[in-house]
């Protein structure tokens, strides 16, 4: 990686999730939606204030203390810039729709949010419900999700 961010764009995202192995480097090419021409912002890219200045399937990680951004690297050089950053793999906790909406997002697959019973979930997988604002860990997938979301899950994995 870089000493620093770079001042460069990335290729465009997608929607799938991308591949743990190959992360990039941290880059701060904007603030506020200024300069216009780097926003909506993709992978590893900052400042964002929220979801919408970022490319569809991507969201804002909102940072303190150096919290590392999944999928980048870097985060040891910037205390607390937002930056926009993708699920980095399918057993990664992720939201993907809630009440039936989108439609296309159901039902959902492990690791996929937010549920609110087991016919939310694809197959034999079940909502695995972790109380208002609760980040309890979910069997077989990583990170921490949003809280007051529950997450598809197989039950059939140790818990």
């Amino acid at each position: 990686p870089t000493p620093s961010p770079i001042n460069k764009l990335t290729s465009a995202p997608t929607t799938e999730p991308i591949d743990s192995s190959s992360t990039l480097p941290l880059q701060t090419i904007g603030n506020g939606g200024s300069p216009s021409k780097f926003f909506p912002l993709g992978q590893c890219q900052g400042d964002c204030d929220n979801d919408g200045e970022c490319q569809p399937g991507l969201i804002c990680a909102q940072r303190a203390n150096f919290d590392p951004v999944p999928g980048c690297t870097g985060h040891e050089s910037d205390e607390s810039t937002d930056f926009c950053w993708g699920r980095p793999h399918k057993n990664y906790l992720w939201s993907v729709g809630n009440n039936g909406f989108p439609a296309h997002s159901f039902p959902m697959n492990a690791c996929d949010g937010d549920c609110d019973s087991d016919d939310d979930c694809i197959g034999a997988l079940e909502c695995f419900e972790r109380g208002r604002r609760s980040r309890k860990p979910v069997p077989g997938c990583e990170g921490k999700g949003n809280s007051n979301e529950d997450y598809c899950y197989d039950p059939s994995i140790n818990q």
